[in-house]
Formats: C-alpha cells, structure tokens, sequence
C-alpha cells in the first residue's frame, strides 16, 4: 500500500487498540517520546496498514511487523541526522573571526580595494579591444571619479562626446 493511502476506520481502531507499542519501543529503546515519538510513530502507521491489508496470511504477529518497521524508521533517521550535510559546522554571521574583532558579517561587506582594482583593469582591458584610445581615457577618468565636465576638459572634447562613449560603453 501506498502510504499516502488513508486509513481506513477499521485500521484506525486497530492502531488505537495496539498504540501502547510505541511507547513499549520507546521505553525499550530508552529514547525520549518527545523528541522520537513523531519518528517512530510513522513506520507503525505503515505496519497497521501492511498487517491489516495481509490479515491472517502473514506469518509474523503484528507486533513483530510493528517494531521492525519502527526500527527502520529510527535507522533512516539517525542515517539522516549523521549525514555530511547536517554534520557541516555552523557559524553566526555576527561570530568574531579573527583578531581585530571582525565578525564574518563585517568581512563579507567590507570593500576590498585590491579587488576592485582588478576587477576594474580585467574590464578595462575587455573593453579595449573594442574602443578606440581615446574612449577608454574617457572611460578611466570617469572610473576615477572625475565628473563629465572634467572629463570634457581634460580631453579636449565636449560634455555631449564624453556622454554619448560613456553611453556607448555601457
């Protein structure tokens, strides 16, 4: 049976009428209800709807079916629970993290210029090959800062050319 099948009103007295096997694996396991109850509680369900849907034919008794389909539930998840991704360490953005009392959230912010310088000559050098000279001083003046009638100035040219490469080159 598939086990988003609902269950059937018989099914659901038959697993209130046997319900204490939960606890009694529980207790036999010696793990806490409130935090593996909800773990076990499903592969039970499923041994209520497999030994109701085999009756009488099958040649273990319910509990047996019961407490092995709970035992795989709690396997598949301490299986999960272990598994490398829910072991990978955890680290507040707001942790320091090295010795000038910088916290990860401060470092992934924090501007670094050298970075920024090369990213700016990796695409100032792309953009060289396909704009003359003379548009990539504009360019770089503008990348420093100097505003477009600066930049006009200092190229001889006017603030309407400085505007239309610099429209050009984004």
């Amino acid at each position: 049976m598939n086990e988003n099948t609902p269950m059937t009103p018989a099914q659901q007295l038959f697993a209130e009428e046997h319900h204490n096997l939960v606890y009694a694996f529980l207790n036999e396991k010696k793990l806490p209800e409130d935090e593996y109850y909800d773990v076990v509680v499903f592969g039970y369900l499923q041994a209520v709807m497999d030994y109701t849907t085999q009756g009488e034919s099958s040649r273990f008794s319910f509990a047996t079916i019961a407490w092995r389909k709970m035992e795989s539930r709690l396997a598949d998840h301490f299986r999960h629970q272990a598994s490398t991704k829910r072991a990978a360490p955890t680290v507040s953005l707001n942790a320091v993290m090295d010795d000038a009392g910088l916290s990860l959230s401060d470092m992934l912010s924090a501007t670094d210029e050298s970075f920024l310088e090369m990213e700016t000559g990796l695409l100032f050098h792309d953009l060289g090959r396909h704009m003359p000279r003379r548009d990539m001083n504009v360019l770089r003046l503008k990348a420093d800062g100097y505003g477009t009638r600066e930049i006009a100035q200092r190229e001889n040219t006017t603030v309407h050319m400085v505007r239309s490469i610099l429209k050009c080159a984004y």
